[in-house]
């Protein structure tokens, strides 16, 4: 069903990335990594304003850098739902600097926060971080030269390859789209990029392949309703929808079968289970006969409009799930016991009403923000 296939969102987002992370820190069942644990204890005796921006050298990578710059600088300056969240503005104001580029008001890195494993956007916080600061955590004896390179490089393949993907995930119905231009972009790093980058691109590659719902069948669909689709391929994936014979019931999900997707566009992902999906969300898609232009006329499409993307990415509720109770556990935590358990009681009042812990998260950031004790629990 559409839930089960949007559960292996948050799961691919983490392993995609963290087959590049383990080349830099190594693999490790703990659930703190060792070297922002280090970070954390030097952060008080480092200059703050003297950081390093690390070279980008080649031709290749310079361009690619340029172009992440670019939609970083456009992504902080055009509000959206994310860049309200202060992590996610967090990650993409430290990529910028790493990237070379500036902000208008300047940016303030902040103090080292959680370090969970579990908090894959902390992470690449952590390693943009370490990497701005090496050059002092490496005069002060905290790392190797060797470890910091590779931290380094890591550093640099996030900020310009991943970031981009990782701050507009939220989107469900982006995510064909972005889904298949990313991998794209990693089938032409893995061949142009430096050596040294070269099998951090292999490594996400062969693991994002593995988590490709999104260009299945029976979730393309979500194309249908992004701004970022063009008319053009909309038209197209209609098109093959509607010359697809529809299935009797409900069948397997099948992932999608390529050896390559340089040459692949969203249409060549539609098929039978397509219909499937139109099915899950109970509307019949008399839309798709006509010419994408006209689509808004149609009353079922207008109604999918509204609902479908709305549709929640698991991988965004689990890190504010992730962020509330890391914040619990730490010194921005409510003071008071009144707060604390004002806290638990909303937690509660959530998992009653939606019948699921994750719920809870969408809220994570006004109950730490605000009084807890002040918080309308039924505004939500």
């Amino acid at each position: 069903c559409v839930a089960t296939a949007i559960k292996q969102w948050y799961q691919r987002r983490v392993r995609g990335g963290g087959e590049a992370c383990g080349l830099a820190y190594g693999k490790s069942e703990s659930p703190e990594e060792k070297s922002f644990k280090i970070f954390c204890s030097y952060w008080q005796s480092l200059d703050k304003g003297n950081y390093t921006i690390p070279e980008l050298k080649g031709r290749f990578v310079q361009g690619k850098a340029v172009e992440a710059l670019r939609f970083l600088q456009d992504f902080l300056t055009n509000p959206t739902t994310e860049t309200v969240r202060n992590d996610y503005r967090e990650l993409a104001q430290l990529s910028v600097l790493l990237l070379g580029g500036s902000l208008p008001k300047g940016v303030t890195i902040q103090a080292p926060g959680a370090y969970h494993r579990a908090r894959w956007m902390a992470a690449m916080i952590y390693t943009i971080k370490i990497c701005l600061y090496r050059d002092q955590l490496l005069s002060k004896g905290a790392f190797f030269k060797g470890d910091l390179d590779k931290i380094e490089l890591l550093a640099k393949f996030l900020a310009i390859y991943y970031v981009k993907y990782w701050l507009t995930c939220t989107s469900v119905v982006d995510a064909p789209g972005n889904d298949l231009q990313m991998i794209k972009e990693l089938e032409l790093a893995s061949k142009k990029l430096p050596a040294s980058m070269r099998e951090m691109a292999k490594k996400s590659l062969d693991k994002f392949k593995t988590h490709l719902w999104y260009l299945s069948e029976r979730l393309v669909p979500y194309s249908l309703f992004s701004d970022r689709t063009t008319t053009s391929e909309k038209n197209a994936v209609a098109n093959v929808i509607c010359k697809a014979k529809r299935l009797d019931g409900v069948t397997e999900q099948k992932m999608p079968a390529a050896s390559s997707f340089a040459k692949k566009k969203l249409a060549d992902f539609g098929g039978q289970d397509s219909w499937t999906f139109f099915d899950c969300y109970g509307v019949e898609p008399t839309f798709l006969g006509t010419r994408a232009a006209q689509w808004d006329q149609d009353s079922n499409y207008r109604s999918l409009k509204h609902v479908v993307p709305k549709t929640k990415c698991v991988n965004d509720a689990a890190e504010r799930a992730l962020g509330l109770i890391t914040d619990y556990n730490t010194s921005s935590a409510p003071k008071s016991e009144e707060q604390k358990q004002a806290l638990w009681k909303m937690m509660k009042h959530m998992r009653e009403v939606a019948g699921k812990a994750t719920s809870a998260a969408t809220t994570s950031a006004r109950v730490i923000k605000e009084n807890p004790s002040k918080f309308n629990y039924y505004d939500v």
